[in-house]
């Protein structure tokens, strides 16, 4: 729990133990590697509760070790999504996807996990506990937020997460795909489609090799 990392936290800091946080291990870039042998692995993985969904205020609350298929899978129960769907999702997990300010397949319409996160608590290496609260957008100051989004675990340990939450409209999907002759073609039919104003949910360009590979 949040209690255990401060104390695993404060005790590295004042020893000279060198942490790596992590969770879902899901980047296929290289992984985890350590170049010193004074350092732990922090796994936040087995903090795995989801706290709140709070359908009225269109928010899930939970620990950074809940894998964000399973959130997915019980908010789609009430007629809701996270909107977040990345490569990794089998096998991602909240605080991570924060932690790395993971971006997803539906981000032209949800936007990145930059744009889904309420607030969240993390702890500091010195082992303190902070907390930012969840609202719907700061009215003056720093968003403290962006402190967290992306820091890859360099600057505190994420423990919770608030995500936004939106509607689900699985019978009003159109998926269509249409062949263009050359790579330069594609990006500014796609360029007039987003100047235009329209926000689909997923928009990809594939040349052949692409397309082979994966279909």
């Amino acid at each position: 729990n949040t209690e255990e990392v401060s104390k695993v936290l404060k005790y590295c800091n004042e020893n000279d133990i060198n942490v790596i946080p992590r969770t879902g291990t899901s980047s296929g870039e290289g992984l985890l590697e350590v170049r010193d042998p004074n350092t732990i692995i922090l796994d936040g993985a087995p903090m795995n509760k989801i706290l709140k969904i709070d359908t009225y205020n269109m928010m899930a609350t939970c620990e950074c070790g809940v894998p964000l298929h399973v959130l997915e899978d019980l908010v789609r129960k009430e007629g809701l999504t996270t909107g977040h769907s990345p490569q990794s999702q089998p096998v991602a997990f909240m605080g991570g996807l924060v932690a790395t300010r993971s971006i997803g397949q539906f981000s032209t319409y949800y936007g990145g996990i930059e744009d889904m996160l309420c607030g969240l608590e993390a702890v500091m290496p010195d082992g303190r506990i902070i907390r930012i609260r969840n609202v719907p957008r700061r009215a003056s100051g720093p968003d403290l937020r962006h402190l967290f989004l992306g820091c890859e675990g360099g600057l505190a340990f994420i423990t919770e997460v608030t995500v936004k939450l939106f509607p689900y409209y699985p019978d009003e999907m159109w998926m269509g795909g249409y062949i263009v002759k050359d790579m330069e073609t594609g990006f500014k039919a796609v360029r007039a489609v987003m100047a235009r104003g329209y926000k689909p949910s997923v928009v990809r360009l594939y040349d052949k090799p692409d397309i082979d590979y994966n279909f």
